[in-house]
């Protein structure tokens, strides 16, 4: 289901004394059983981009080393950026205490064109058991 980006939830603007530019990119999110891609922002702070956003909790609890997948789909459906991303903490909080999400972040290579999308995947299984994070890993060697 393709969506626009949603307005940031503030991090970066607090971390960046540059004004940001937002992209209205749509986005594929892409969720599992361990956890949902909840918000997905692409920020573009003077010469950089940055695609943010929020992880929430699924219908199981997120296996150890669960990860993402950015990717960044030129105008003619071509992957033109990817990276496997991280999301902090870890383990997604219950919400039982405050906060129930989780956050991720990662620089884009280089600002997405106009006619791109954006697609994040939520992966419930370690990088290593991931065949994608191999792929990037190799590309980027």
């Amino acid at each position: 289901m393709a969506q626009r980006a949603e307005n940031s939830d503030g991090l970066f603007d607090f971390l960046f004394a540059r004004p940001r530019t937002e992209l209205a990119l749509p986005v594929e999110r892409i969720s599992s059983s361990g956890g949902t891609v909840e918000t997905a922002h692409v920020n573009v702070y003077g010469r950089e981009a940055y695609v943010t956003g929020l992880i929430g909790r699924g219908f199981h609890e997120a296996a150890i080393g669960s990860h993402l997948d950015v990717e960044v789909i030129n105008p003619r459906g071509k992957i033109a950026q990817s990276q496997v991303v991280n999301f902090l903490p870890a383990q997604i909080p219950s919400g039982r205490r405050g906060n129930s999400y989780s956050r991720y972040a990662t620089r884009l290579q280089a600002i997405p064109p106009p006619g791109s999308s954006l697609r994040v995947t939520f992966h419930n299984d370690a990088k290593s058991m991931c065949a994608f994070a191999a792929l990037v890993d190799r590309m980027a060697r």
